[in-house]
Protein backbone atom coordinates (compact mmCIF):
# COMPACT_ATOMS: atom_id res chain seq x y z
CA UNK A 1 0.00 0.00 0.00
CA UNK A 2 1.37 3.13 -0.73
CA UNK A 3 2.24 5.80 2.09
CA UNK A 4 0.09 8.80 2.40
CA UNK A 5 0.00 11.97 0.97
CA UNK A 6 -0.50 15.32 1.87
CA UNK A 7 -1.97 18.10 -0.78
CA UNK A 8 -3.48 21.69 -0.22
CA UNK A 9 -6.73 22.84 -1.10
CA UNK A 10 -8.04 26.25 -1.19
CA UNK A 11 -10.86 26.49 0.55
CA UNK A 12 -13.46 29.05 0.21
CA UNK A 13 -15.70 31.19 2.37
CA UNK A 14 -18.71 28.67 2.86
CA UNK A 15 -20.65 27.26 4.58
CA UNK A 16 -18.71 24.21 4.06
CA UNK A 17 -15.62 25.87 4.76
CA UNK A 18 -16.30 27.10 7.64
CA UNK A 19 -17.29 23.57 8.99
CA UNK A 20 -14.30 22.35 7.19
CA UNK A 21 -12.13 24.29 9.23
CA UNK A 22 -14.29 24.16 12.57
CA UNK A 23 -13.29 20.23 12.70
CA UNK A 24 -9.89 20.51 12.47
CA UNK A 25 -10.16 23.35 15.69
CA UNK A 26 -12.75 20.68 17.43
CA UNK A 27 -9.65 18.47 17.02
CA UNK A 28 -7.17 20.61 18.17
CA UNK A 29 -7.39 22.20 21.29
CA UNK A 30 -4.53 21.82 23.45
CA UNK A 31 -2.56 23.42 20.28
CA UNK A 32 -4.82 26.31 19.67
CA UNK A 33 -5.29 27.72 23.32
CA UNK A 34 -0.97 27.09 23.65
CA UNK A 35 -0.40 28.99 20.37
CA UNK A 36 -3.60 30.77 19.84
CA UNK A 37 -6.23 30.82 22.50
CA UNK A 38 -6.20 34.85 22.25
CA UNK A 39 -7.48 34.40 19.05
CA UNK A 40 -9.13 31.39 17.91
CA UNK A 41 -10.56 29.97 21.56
CA UNK A 42 -14.04 30.17 21.05
CA UNK A 43 -14.20 31.48 17.67
CA UNK A 44 -16.66 29.65 15.37
CA UNK A 45 -18.06 30.01 11.84
CA UNK A 46 -18.27 32.68 9.91
CA UNK A 47 -15.97 34.67 12.85
CA UNK A 48 -13.00 32.26 12.02
CA UNK A 49 -12.98 33.16 8.37
CA UNK A 50 -13.37 36.34 9.41
CA UNK A 51 -10.12 36.31 12.17
CA UNK A 52 -7.93 33.98 9.56
CA UNK A 53 -8.42 37.91 6.93
CA UNK A 54 -7.81 40.09 9.60
CA UNK A 55 -4.49 40.95 8.17
CA UNK A 56 -5.42 44.04 6.76
CA UNK A 57 -2.54 44.81 5.03
CA UNK A 58 -2.50 42.22 2.83
CA UNK A 59 -3.69 42.37 -0.47
CA UNK A 60 -5.00 38.60 -0.59
CA UNK A 61 -5.67 35.74 2.08
CA UNK A 62 -5.43 32.24 1.16
CA UNK A 63 -6.88 29.49 3.50
CA UNK A 64 -5.94 25.97 2.27
CA UNK A 65 -7.20 22.55 3.85
CA UNK A 66 -4.31 20.51 4.43
CA UNK A 67 -5.64 16.97 3.19
CA UNK A 68 -3.94 13.92 4.00
CA UNK A 69 -5.00 11.04 0.97
CA UNK A 70 -4.34 7.72 1.98
CA UNK A 71 -7.18 6.14 -1.10
CA UNK A 72 -10.25 8.37 -0.03
CA UNK A 73 -8.95 11.97 1.66
CA UNK A 74 -9.29 13.61 4.84
CA UNK A 75 -9.08 17.07 6.32
CA UNK A 76 -6.27 17.08 9.10
CA UNK A 77 -5.76 20.72 9.61
CA UNK A 78 -5.16 24.03 7.54
CA UNK A 79 -2.97 26.72 6.89
CA UNK A 80 -2.88 30.60 5.76
CA UNK A 81 -1.21 32.54 3.46
CA UNK A 82 -1.03 36.54 3.33
CA UNK A 83 0.50 38.15 -0.06
CA UNK A 84 0.72 41.34 -1.62
CA UNK A 85 2.14 43.36 1.38
CA UNK A 86 2.97 47.33 0.55
CA UNK A 87 6.31 46.97 2.96
CA UNK A 88 6.73 43.17 2.53
CA UNK A 89 7.78 41.34 -0.92
CA UNK A 90 7.15 38.24 0.89
CA UNK A 91 4.31 36.06 1.88
CA UNK A 92 3.04 35.53 5.43
CA UNK A 93 2.16 32.32 7.49
CA UNK A 94 -0.74 33.43 9.76
CA UNK A 95 -1.81 29.82 10.93
CA UNK A 96 -0.95 26.59 10.72
CA UNK A 97 -3.11 23.80 12.77
CA UNK A 98 -2.55 19.93 12.66
CA UNK A 99 -5.57 17.69 14.03
CA UNK A 100 -4.10 16.50 17.40
CA UNK A 101 -4.87 13.01 15.99
CA UNK A 102 -2.45 13.33 13.37
CA UNK A 103 0.54 15.29 14.61
CA UNK A 104 4.21 14.21 14.71
CA UNK A 105 3.10 12.55 11.60
CA UNK A 106 5.52 15.26 9.62
CA UNK A 107 1.92 16.20 7.70
CA UNK A 108 2.77 20.12 8.54
CA UNK A 109 6.39 20.14 7.73
CA UNK A 110 5.03 18.72 4.14
CA UNK A 111 1.97 21.19 4.18
CA UNK A 112 5.02 24.41 4.66
CA UNK A 113 6.88 22.86 2.34
CA UNK A 114 3.97 22.73 -0.46
CA UNK A 115 2.60 26.01 0.48
CA UNK A 116 6.60 27.39 0.05
CA UNK A 117 5.84 26.33 -3.34
CA UNK A 118 2.92 27.69 -3.84
CA UNK A 119 4.40 31.23 -2.85
CA UNK A 120 7.75 31.28 -4.90
CA UNK A 121 5.09 31.91 -7.69
CA UNK A 122 5.09 35.51 -5.85
CA UNK A 123 6.95 36.14 -3.48
CA UNK A 124 10.78 35.77 -2.62
CA UNK A 125 10.44 35.79 1.15
CA UNK A 126 8.30 34.19 3.53
CA UNK A 127 7.94 35.46 7.42
CA UNK A 128 5.88 34.59 10.46
CA UNK A 129 5.11 35.23 14.08
CA UNK A 130 5.63 32.28 16.63
CA UNK A 131 3.86 32.26 20.03
CA UNK A 132 4.91 31.75 22.71
CA UNK A 133 8.18 32.64 21.67
CA UNK A 134 10.51 29.82 23.12
CA UNK A 135 8.24 26.83 22.31
CA UNK A 136 8.31 23.96 20.26
CA UNK A 137 6.54 26.35 17.95
CA UNK A 138 9.73 27.85 17.32
CA UNK A 139 11.80 24.95 17.01
CA UNK A 140 9.76 23.66 14.07
CA UNK A 141 10.12 26.55 12.48
CA UNK A 142 13.66 26.58 12.68
CA UNK A 143 13.79 22.80 11.54
CA UNK A 144 11.99 24.02 8.52
CA UNK A 145 14.95 26.72 7.60
CA UNK A 146 13.49 29.66 9.16
CA UNK A 147 15.47 32.31 11.23
CA UNK A 148 14.79 34.14 13.70
CA UNK A 149 14.59 38.26 12.72
CA UNK A 150 13.24 39.89 16.17
CA UNK A 151 11.01 39.95 19.02
CA UNK A 152 8.15 41.95 19.32
CA UNK A 153 5.64 42.88 21.92
CA UNK A 154 2.21 40.78 21.01
CA UNK A 155 -0.71 42.94 20.73
CA UNK A 156 -3.19 41.07 22.95
CA UNK A 157 -3.10 40.74 27.10
CA UNK A 158 -1.94 36.57 27.29
CA UNK A 159 -2.85 34.15 29.58
CA UNK A 160 -0.96 34.70 33.47
CA UNK A 161 2.41 33.67 32.96
CA UNK A 162 3.08 33.93 29.14
CA UNK A 163 5.26 35.64 27.52
CA UNK A 164 4.48 39.39 26.54
CA UNK A 165 6.03 39.30 23.02
CA UNK A 166 6.52 36.74 19.74
CA UNK A 167 10.00 35.55 17.62
CA UNK A 168 9.46 36.83 13.95
CA UNK A 169 11.01 34.31 11.46
CA UNK A 170 11.91 34.48 7.97
CA UNK A 171 13.17 32.17 5.09
CA UNK A 172 14.02 33.28 1.77
CA UNK A 173 11.86 30.39 -1.17
CA UNK A 174 13.11 30.10 -4.38
CA UNK A 175 11.05 31.19 -6.91
CA UNK A 176 9.09 28.90 -9.48
CA UNK A 177 10.68 29.90 -12.34
CA UNK A 178 14.74 29.42 -10.42
CA UNK A 179 13.66 26.11 -9.84
CA UNK A 180 12.54 24.82 -13.17
CA UNK A 181 15.36 26.60 -14.80
CA UNK A 182 18.04 24.57 -12.48
CA UNK A 183 15.99 21.58 -13.75
CA UNK A 184 16.07 22.09 -17.01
Amino acid sequence: MAAPQIHLTRVQETSAGRALLQGVLNHARQYVEESFGHRLTGVEGAQLFELLHRDVDAAEHRVYAIDLHHGVSKTVGFITLGLGYPHWDGGYVHFLVIDERYRGAGHARTAVQILEEIAAAEATRMRLKAYPPDSGVVAFWQAMGYTESGRFPVSFVPPAGLPMHYTLLEKQIVPVSTVQAQRA
